[in-house]
């Protein structure tokens, strides 16, 4: 309740365990005001009760009521109300303006001087207002919250004049007309006393608990202002001012706005009590400019406040910031690191992949230029031979010279020796001839110079090829034949087959040389001076098949393996129920080996009829395609032609 409305509890809990005098502020802050003095007339009893409950509460070492001299009502009231048993002091004082303020007062009474920047409780001194005194014993035993407080109403502009208890929130107003205000707008009104009270612009304000007086005044009453003059240095504002300030160097700052000067000056330590005002002869408004240089340092702090933490949450959000880029990066590195060996798996897998693949592939490869090796030699010797005989003799040589063949040229050469055996049956005796002749022209082919394309030295090596795959076929066939022969006559299709070699010996070479000489038709003329054709020894290889042929050769195979197998479980059976059958087969086996046409052998197999059908369209096919080039060739047109490797 005392001028500066600090907060009593607060107060009183910094001042636990800590007091050793405790002051009771009964004088007056400022002339007109006598709230205090009337409070402590009336209700002198229950101020000192209040005082009692702050000595159980605080312990100090002695309590102190301070009063002026001008009120000796209360001080008497006061003195009649303290028991001889309490350690309460009652102090009567000089009346001296402006003793009712708090730092001056404890001088008075303890000669400690309180700055402004420490607290009074650091010096083991508690001060409390009467009016605080009275509440704090209203709230502790009566039980009763603080709603108003008692307001002096003075000035010769009121028509009546007192001491009023007034609830808080009651506007100004409302005083102003029960009072019987008849002042003019003009004239100012003053919350507070004349020296340390602040004028307002209008009545509609409401009390609150540190407003204490409601003054109105006249021109007679107060200092005008309106004209001030230049500031002589006098010093008479120093020599008045209670905090021993230098009132003209703080105002001379403020009109100049030097924060840093205004500091220096100590312009905290300034109670606003209007001394230095009320003496000056320039009539110069100092306390004016104090009061604005204060609230200018206030709106600065506050500035600088709000800078400070401005600054603060934009350094915590980039710090924020950081971690968490900081936690982002260490979970893409984490997850990068755990991703790894993944990675290396999956690489390894790959690379085992890829290893395999090519190990397949230089398999095959090797497999098929074997093959293609073995055949060369089979054909050559299958050439040679006549007859039947001849042709087994071929295939032995073939088998034996193939042996490290692969056994997926094996089948493929097992399939289209079945598949052609017909054509091998027309052909006759004179298949051997005709693929000796076939296979010297493609040993000439070889030997051409390197200048003729690639392609036809891929056609040779693949019909070198499959020569030797079905002589190889042919030879092997020869050899059951001849294990079957001691126990149990052949089968009616062994010497088929062997024909069947013989003819298809003798396609591949005529194609072979009619693939060359379509290629040597297409090729750019040599020079004259171009040198002879090497021999045959130092022919360039024959390139490596090619892969997609290959595969396809090795699926032609696996189809022909089956049909085989079943083949030769259809003429295992007949072969054991009618021997006599069998040599009539190989009767005419060999009559067809000897000229005879494929017309005489038995006529009850309906596949061989549909793989003879076959084999029919596609040399029709063939012709079709190749009618111009074979005009050209001096071969005999009655002859049949084996179908093309394209065809096949």
């Amino acid at each position: 309740m005392g001028g500066a409305g600090f907060p009593a509890d607060q107060k009183i809990a910094g001042a636990v365990g800590k007091t050793h005098i405790l002051i009771i502020n009964g004088s007056e802050c400022e002339p007109y005001i006598t709230c205090d003095d009337r409070l402590m007339r009336e209700s002198a009893a229950e101020i000192v009760e209040g005082v009692r409950i702050l000595q159980y509460i605080l312990k100090p070492e002695v309590a102190i009521i301070a009063i002026e001299d001008n009120k000796p009502e209360a001080a008497q009231a006061i003195k009649d109300a303290v028991r001889e048993d309490d350690d309460i002091i009652v102090r009567v004082l000089e009346t001296r303006y402006p003793t009712g303020a708090a730092r001056p007062l404890i001088r008075r009474l303890t000669g400690i001087e309180v700055g402004y920047t420490s607290r009074s409780t650091d010096f083991g001194i508690e001060m409390q207002n009467v009016a605080t005194t009275y509440a704090i014993k209203r709230a502790v035993e009566d039980d009763e919250p603080l709603v108003e407080r008692i307001v002096t109403v003075t000035g010769k502009n009121f028509g009546r004049k007192g001491n009023f208890i007034v609830p808080f929130g009651t506007p100004v107003r409302h005083i102003l007309d029960k009072c019987g205000w008849h002042g003019e707008a003009k004239n100012e009104l003053i919350l507070g006393g004349p020296m340390m009270g602040f004028t307002v612009p209008t009545p509609d304000v409401s009390v609150t608990k540190t407003i204490n007086c409601v003054f109105s005044p006249d021109s007679t009453e107060v200092m005008s202002y309106d004209n001030p003059l230049e500031c002589i240095r006098c010093g008479r504002c120093a020599r008045v001012c209670p905090s021993r300030l230098l009132p003209f160097a703080l105002v001379k700052a403020a009109k100049a706005g030097d924060s840093e000067a205004i500091q220096r000056e100590r312009i905290r330590d300034c109670i606003e009590c209007g001394c230095c005002a009320f003496v000056c002869p320039s009539r110069i408004p100092l306390v004016r400019y104090i009061r604005i240089a204060k609230a200018r340092l206030r709106e600065e702090a506050a500035e600088a406040r709000k800078k400070q933490n401005t600054e603060r949450l934009i350094a915590e959000k980039l710090s924020r910031e950081e971690k968490i880029a900081a936690a982002r990066k260490a979970r893409m590195a984490a997850a990068s690191e755990s991703a790894k060996p993944k990675s290396a798996a999956l690489a390894a897998a790959l690379a085992r992949a890829k290893a395999a693949k090519a190990k397949n592939a230089a398999e095959s490869s090797n497999g098929a230029a074997q093959g293609s090796v073995s055949a060369e030699s089979g054909a050559s010797q299958a050439a040679t031979a006549s007859g039947s005989a001849s042709a087994a003799t071929a295939k032995e040589n073939g088998a034996q010279s193939s042996a490290a063949g692969s056994t997926k040229s094996k089948a493929l050469a097992a399939e289209l020796a079945r598949a052609k055996a017909k054509k091998a049956a027309e052909s006759g005796s004179s298949g051997a001839q005709e693929a000796q002749s076939q296979t010297q022209d493609k040993a000439q082919e070889a030997a051409a110079p390197l200048s003729k394309p690639a392609v036809s030295a891929k056609s040779a090596a693949v019909a070198a090829a499959l020569a030797k795959a079905r002589a190889r076929k042919a030879a092997e066939s020869s050899e059951a034949d001849k294990s079957a022969g001691s126990s149990a006559p052949a089968p009616a299709a062994d010497p088929k087959k062997a024909a069947i070699a013989a003819a298809l010996a003798k396609a591949m070479a005529r194609k072979a040389q009619e693939s060359g000489e379509d290629k040597a038709e297409k090729s750019p003329v040599r020079k004259a001076e171009e040198p002879a054709a090497a021999p045959s020894a130092e022919a360039p290889k024959p390139a490596a098949p090619d892969l997609k042929k290959a595969a396809l050769a090795a699926a032609l195979a696996r189809a022909r393996a089956k049909k085989q197998a079943e083949d030769s479980r259809q003429s295992a059976p007949e072969s054991t129920e009618n021997p006599a059958k069998g040599d009539e087969s190989g009767e005419s086996a060999g009559n067809s080996g000897s000229g005879t046409s494929s017309a005489e052998a038995p006529a009850s197999d309906p596949r061989k009829a549909a793989v003879a059908a076959a084999l029919a369209r596609a040399r029709a096919k063939k012709q079709a395609l190749t009618g111009n080039s074979k005009e050209a060739q001096p071969q005999d047109r009655g002859e049949e032609q084996a179908p093309s490797e394209e065809n096949k």
